[in-house]
Parts: structure tokens; C-alpha cells; sequence
């Protein structure tokens, strides 16, 4: 929330903080449908937040390409934010966010090399659309079906979605790694330790450590390399 986004119009408020709170209730809520055993209404979920990851990647991207042109606002993302016209359709923001040229050393090693994006997809249409009976069963608590396979399945999904989101995002905004020591330290009146405007928030290393370089540590190599703030 603290960090101004350039484009929007909107100088105290950050978009980005109620998109990221948004997919975090998305996920909270495949783990609620999950307690209730309907894997197709999970899947339809996560298809959501795939959705999601596209969409405000796109965004990210399309304010930087225009903020220089319309230093003010953006005008397809203000009329956005403001309910009077809807962003493209997903085929057209996923081929926008493959093609820009602010992500293409960490979206070139994410999306290109593999079919993993795909395959996630086809697989929550197929839940979504009952593709077969054996997978229609799954949305049935009452009936004894092997779901370990599922779920594991499910659990890399997200996280392999969780990684394309939180790379792109880290690559294109270090500034978002940030911890609170150099903010709080002026607002305190003292001054803050050097460089400490790139130290990162313990909660980021923890992700960066569990998840990033655990699944993917090619990506998270990259993101070391190219950033300026302290990642251990």
C-alpha cells in the first residue's frame, strides 16, 4: 500500500494491494472447498486464480509500457478501476504478458520452455467441464475414489502459478521485497542503516527459500541476479 502506481490516477492507494488480497481470498477458498472434498469446484477455483496471475500481470506491464504517454492515468486501466470498461479477454493480456520485454529474462525461462502453463489449464477446463466421468466422481464426497494422485497434482499447480505470479512481480517491482526497517526508522527521526532500502522483508526470503528456489531454482537464480535488493 505504501508505494505509489504510477498510471492509475491514484496516489495514495495501490492497486496491487487488493489484487494480491483478492487472490490470496481465492486461494483460502480452494482450501475451504477442499475441506468439503469437491475437487472440480477447487479446480474451477484455481482456474480463477490462474486467471487472476494473467490479469494482473497484464496490468503491471501495460501501465509500464503507457505510464510515459498518459502520465496521469492510464486510460484503460483507470476506466478499469473504475467499472466503466473491462480489460481484453484473457487469450489476448496472457500473449501481451509472454511478449513484454520488462519480464523476458524470468518469463522466457517460466513459460517457454515447457507445456507446464497449458497443462494446468487444460486440466482445471477438465474439471470445470466434467471432461469425464471418472473425473466428475471427484466432486463427490460420498464416494470412494483415489484423490492422493489429484491432489498432488493440485498442490504443484499452485504453486507452479504461485511462481509465475510472485517472479514476475518481484522482477518488474523489486521495491515490493521491501522490509519496514528503513520506513521505520525515518519515521522515527532516525537514520536509517545504510543500504537498508534493500534489505527484504523476512516473510519474502521465507518464499524465496521454501518455494522459489525449492521449485524452481533456476527462476529464483535469475531474480538474485537481476535485483538490487539483499535476498540471501
Amino acid at each position: 500500500m505504501g508505494f505509489v502506481k504510477s498510471g492509475t490516477g491514484a496516489f495514495i492507494v495501490n492497486m496491487d494491494t487488493y489484487l494480491y488480497q483478492s487472490m490470496g481470498g481465492t486461494l483460502k477458498s480452494v482450501a475451504v472447498i477442499l475441506g468439503d472434498g469437491r475437487i472440480n469446484d477447487a479446480y474451477a477455483l484455481i482456474r480463477k486464480y490462474f486467471d487472476s496471475v494473467i490479469l494482473s500481470l497484464y496490468v503491471d506491464v501495460y501501465l509500464d509500457d503507457h505510464c510515459d504517454e498518459e502520465p496521469v492515468a492510464v486510460a484503460q486501466i483507470n476506466d478499469w478501476l473504475r467499472g466503466t470498461k473491462a480489460l481484453p479477454e484473457y487469450k489476448v493480456m496472457k500473449a501481451y504478458v509472454a511478449a513484454a520485454k520488462q519480464l523476458k529474462p524470468v518469463i522466457g525461462m517460466i513459460v517457454k520452455p515447457d507445456s507446464r502453463y497449458k497443462a494446468i489449464r487444460d486440466r482445471s477446463n477438465g474439471h470445470m467441464h466434467h471432461k469425464d466421468f471418472q473425473s466428475m466422481l471427484l466432486n463427490d464426497r460420498e464416494i470412494h475414489v483415489d484423490r492422493l494422485p489429484v491432489l498432488d497434482q493440485m498442490e504443484r499447480d499452485v504453486t507452479d502459478l504461485f511462481v509465475l505470479h510472485v517472479a514476475c512481480v518481484f522482477f518488474m517491482n523489486q521495491h515490493y521485497m521491501m522490509s519496514s526497517d528503513y520506513v521505520d526508522a525515518l519515521e522515527c527521526g532516525m537514520t536509517p542503516e545504510v543500504d537498508s532500502q534493500y534489505w527484504v522483508a523476512p516473510f519474502i526470503q521465507e518464499v524465496f527459500d521454501e518455494v522459489l528456489t525449492a521449485r524452481r531454482p533456476d527462476v529464483s537464480t535469475i531474480i538474485r541476479t537481476h535485483s538490487s535488493m539483499h535476498l540471501n
